[in-house]
Formats: C-alpha cells, sequence, structure tokens
C-alpha cells in the first residue's frame, strides 16, 4: 500500500526581478519518504526550501502540506550569538 503523500509543490516559480531563479517546479512527498534537492550552485535549492519553510514567498505556484504535518528550516547560515551558553 502507498503512503499518503505529506507534501505537493506544484508549478513553483521564483523571480527577483527580471530575472527567473526557477519555473514549473513539481514534486510530491509522501509519509516517511527521504528525498534529496540536488542541483549546480545558484540553481534556487535553498530558495525552493525557503518557500516550502514559508520563510519566503513565490512568484508563482502552490506548496501544499498535510494537516498535522510540519516542516522546519534550518538556515546554511546562521548568526553567531555570542551571548549564548549551552546551559
Amino acid at each position: 500500500m502507498a503512503s499518503p503523500t505529506i507534501m505537493t509543490v506544484h508549478n513553483l516559480t521564483k523571480s527577483f526581478g527580471a530575472h527567473e531563479v526557477f519555473a514549473g517546479i513539481g514534486f510530491q512527498v509522501a509519509e516517511r519518504e527521504h528525498v534529496a534537492l540536488v542541483g549546480v550552485n545558484g540553481a534556487g535549492k535553498s530558495t525552493v526550501l525557503r518557500i516550502i519553510a514559508g520563510a519566503e514567498f513565490s512568484t508563482a505556484g502552490t506548496v501544499s502540506i498535510a494537516s498535522g504535518a510540519r516542516v522546519t528550516y534550518l538556515a546554511q547560515e546562521t548568526p553567531f550569538q555570542s551571548d549564548r551558553t549551552v546551559r
């Protein structure tokens, strides 16, 4: 039996001004499925992940996440907070 779909990305497009970073991206992720997003530098992988996480808006397209499913995103570079300790 196939696992239920927990995320659907449909026709995702992102532009910065006249520069189109990517267009027409679409895929589905099933429960318990492992997925890799692979591409050359500057292809828009991090931008796709930020859009899925809700940290950035797409120019067009949709991201649908199943009720109860959670999306988390750890940025590639996070600001260092020197006033924090491990305790």
